[in-house]
């Protein structure tokens, strides 16, 4: 016997209606009436359906606009994030800071100096898997960056001894 749940019926949907618009037919058209209660076991299907709405793209493509208009340096540097081994650096940089409010974004547009990169600096953190990398004060201040690049890349034990009781 097969069971099937309401999400992988609408998975299986989006991906016929995927299929047959890349083939150049009209999308599907589909009544559903669902009698059952919405629970954390089937609540994943919000991102899909914000997926196949294209809701994500509006956002960041809004997101970039706003960038480019208010904070022009900023923007330029955000556009050079590169998508690497699949990685898009891009779209991870903007889900991160999308709630950031307009000080940070000065804050960030104005630390942009020829030897101070901000979303070089989120990326290097990124790559390293730090945390900190959301933090604006931290990732717009180099000489913090290095340090704790340092810190985590460290192999001497003795080195963390000395620096954690300092933060």
């Amino acid at each position: 016997m097969l069971v099937v749940t309401g999400s992988q019926v609408l998975t299986a949907l989006a991906r016929i209606n995927h299929a047959l618009t890349e083939l150049g037919h009209l999308c599907l058209w589909v009544r559903l009436w669902d009698r059952d209660v919405v629970t954390s076991a089937n609540f994943e299907v919000k991102p899909l359906v914000n997926y196949l709405a294209g809701a994500e793209d509006v956002a960041i493509a809004t997101f970039r606009t706003n960038l480019q208009n208010k904070y022009p340096k900023f923007y330029q540097k955000v556009i050079e994030l590169s998508n690497i081994g699949g990685t898009d650096y891009q779209r991870i940089f903007i889900r991160e800071f999308e709630n950031a409010n307009p000080s940070q974004f000065s804050k960030m547009e104005s630390a942009i100096s020829e030897t101070n990169n901000v979303v070089a600096n989120w990326k290097s953190l990124f790559d390293k898997k730090i945390d900190d990398r959301n933090v604006v004060d931290v990732i717009t201040n180099e000489s913090r960056i290095k340090g704790i690049v340092r810190y985590y890349t460290s192999t001497n034990p003795e080195l963390r001894k000395i620096i954690e009781p300092l933060t």
